[in-house]
């Protein structure tokens, strides 16, 4: 507003009124007849020149006279006065009627400013007989006149110069509503949006206008989509460690919807569990977020059911007219592509508000692509993830078998012995009828320690098949004591190293919601590493195996606390050589193995890791022991949040 009320100004002062006193000075013999510069000259010049104080007093009532007279005529003369020598008005010479120039500037005669006034200025030379201009000047004579009434020039000039500003302040506010429109309110929203992104997330701006608002939409996606692909990773490394590509699928969906916020986001396609048999029907898996219940929406779900695990049915682009008359959001159904294999495997379908996007339709089809690249990448490094999980199952599995046959032999041993026992004991009965009482004493024992083996079979089958043939884990109260305890003896019993556990548990019964197969395995794993590497230790020339297993309780943050350790050879990287802190914490990674490894392969490190966070929301530490050896930490919650069954 300031800069056109400056521009209207300035149209006035500068242009209007200059073209008005041009026309003025052109038509001033019509305008102003009445004035004589003689007989004003003459007035001043005794006024001037008087060298009495009567004389001076009768020039100077004829002076003011005639500055009435001239002043009060018709016409828009509104101000005589005498200026001395240093051009100062002469006191007492002044006519001024300021209420005449209000009433001759109006509305007809004036573009804006009432304030117009002109002046014509005589000289009063001295009587000396030299030229004008060469001798200093007595003084002047001042005439002031404002605008003439009733000139139609001056009227019709008036006219047109409002045409002029009505075109000045037309193209000036069409200029400023165009920057207002295309660059401070599309700014001002983007400033918003990117203060709005620093608390939480970028959020594209609805209604784009400008190019300024739909670069900002494609800067958000692109943020959004890098954030996207920062989380994969992420959420690939939760799966299940028993793959699953609907668990992705769900967590992808939802993250999709929360980080876009569309209305509608639904991911399908053929899911086949790989842990199953070849020949098995592939299920199908689908997921729709919705945040609310519109029936353009329920349309949008009427449609992708429609199409669903259809691979192809619907091609990229908006639904058929048809169905677009039942609601206002438009859809997106781009196909999600093996990169390697060019295949179809997923279809991402997006809902979006058809009006929100009208300025910009292409948005929400190149942010659909774009999510369906990075999907397309998620499933096929789950793939490639799963591979390698299915391919160190598989050699888990191997290994698995080895150490079965291995303990069994072990046990079956000791039972075999204590078969010959028996056998040795019913032959002395049939010799010995009278040492009958001493001989049974000695068979109930035999019978004991038999069937306490075939306990010990059963238990070390159970422990290798919860790995072999678990698929959902079952959560219960458990007494950590006990499991631990009863893991200890098992494991004791199956080595057939030097080897002593000594257990330090506490008193008050231990308790957690855990799945107590899985708890067993990990540290039955981990037993497995520390008799693994006391064993390399004994080769060296070391003594006596010593494995220690504290248990505690950590109320501090609700935890149960387990450490096992043991005096072999500690964790060693390739070369042979202790390993550093950096490489200690690689070895929970999937894969992860060293030629000269002090570790048996087992399970692996990483499905002990799984068990305990990712199964249970615990930690898993290692280092090696300042006094020789190495140490694993468990820490456990002693209660779950979800403390229910899984099915």
């Amino acid at each position: 507003m300031l800069v056109l009320a400056g521009a209207l100004f300035e149209l006035d002062r500068q242009h209007y009124q200059s073209a008005k006193r041009n026309i003025i000075f052109m038509a001033q013999g019509e305008l102003f007849p009445h004035l004589n510069d003689d007989v004003r000259t003459a007035a001043a010049l005794d006024y001037l020149l008087a060298s009495d104080e009567e004389g001076r007093g009768r020039s100077k009532d004829a002076l003011l006279a005639m500055f009435r007279k001239i002043v009060s005529r018709q016409d828009s003369v509104f101000r005589a006065r005498l200026l001395d020598e240093s051009r100062q008005v002469i006191d007492g010479l002044e006519i001024d009627r300021p209420e005449k120039r209000k009433q001759c500037n109006t509305f007809r005669n004036c573009l804006f400013l009432r304030d117009f006034e002109g002046s014509v200025t005589t000289t009063i030379e001295p009587l000396d007989g030299r030229s004008e201009g060469e001798s200093k000047p007595l003084g002047w004579i001042q005439i002031s006149w404002t605008t003439p009434p009733d000139n139609e020039d001056i009227r019709a000039l008036t006219r047109r110069y409002r045409v002029y500003a009505a075109e000045t302040a037309g193209i000036i506010t069409l200029i400023f509503a165009a920057i207002a429109w295309l660059v401070i309110f599309p700014l001002r929203r983007v400033q918003g949006a990117i203060e709005e992104s620093i608390r939480r997330r970028p959020t594209p701006l609805s209604q784009p206008y400008s190019r300024l608002e739909r670069a900002y939409n494609d800067l958000a996606r692109d943020a959004l989509l890098t954030r996207l692909r920062s989380e994969i990773p992420e959420m690939i490394n939760n799966a299940a460690p028993i793959p699953d590509e609907s668990q992705l699928f769900a967590a992808l969906a939802d993250r999709v919807s929360q980080l876009f916020g569309f209305p509608f986001v639904s991911l399908s396609g053929d899911i086949a569990d790989k842990s199953d048999s070849p020949g098995a029907p592939t299920p199908q898996f689908r997921l729709i977020r919705t945040k609310s219940k519109t029936p353009g929406e329920s349309r949008l779900q009427d449609f992708e059911s429609k199409h669903a695990g259809t691979p192809g049915a619907a091609g990229e682009g908006d639904l058929p007219e048809s169905d677009l008359r039942f609601f206002t959001a438009g859809v997106a159904a781009p196909s999600i592509e093996s990169p390697h294999e060019k295949s179809e495997i997923a279809r991402l379908t997006i809902g979006v508000n058809r009006k929100s996007w009208r300025l910009d339709p292409r948005w929400p089809g190149e942010t659909a692509r774009g999510l369906a690249d990075e999907i397309g990448k998620a499933l096929e490094a789950l793939r490639l993830r799963n591979a390698s999980v299915f391919r160190e199952r598989s050699e888990a599995t191997i290994h698995l078998a080895e150490n079965l046959g291995h303990d069994l032999t072990n046990v079956i041993a000791a039972n075999k012995l204590d078969l010959m026992t028996l056998n040795q004991i019913l032959e002395a009965w049939r010799a010995r009828p009278a040492d009958a009482a001493r001989l049974g004493e000695m068979m109930g024992e035999s019978v004991e320690r038999l069937l306490a083996g075939a306990r010990l079979q059963q238990e070390i089958v159970d422990i290798y098949r919860s790995f072999i043939r678990l698929k959902r884990p079952k959560y219960e109260l458990t007494c950590l004591n006990s499991l631990i305890r009863d893991i200890a003896t098992l494991f004791e019993s199956t080595t057939t190293a030097r080897i002593r556990i000594a257990l330090d548990l506490p008193a008050a019964p231990l308790q957690a919601i855990v799945e107590p197969r899985l708890i067993k395995l990990a540290i039955f794993n981990l037993l497995s590493n520390a008799a693994s590497a006391i064993k390399e230790a004994q080769a060296q020339g070391r003594g006596e195996g010593r494995i220690w297993i504290f248990a505690s309780r950590d109320d501090s943050n609700g935890q149960a606390a387990i450490r096992i350790r043991d005096n072999g050879a500690g964790i060693r990287d390739p070369d042979g050589g202790l390993a550093p802190p950096e490489r200690i914490a690689q070895i929970f990674g999937l894969g992860y193995t060293t030629k000269k490894s002090t570790f048996g392969s087992g399970l692996g490190l990483n499905w002990t890791q799984n068990i305990v966070v990712r199964l249970h929301g615990g930690r898993i530490a290692a280092s090696n022991s300042p006094e020789g050896g190495a140490e694993f930490q468990i820490w456990l919650p002693m209660r779950r949040a979800d403390e229910s069954n899984s099915d």
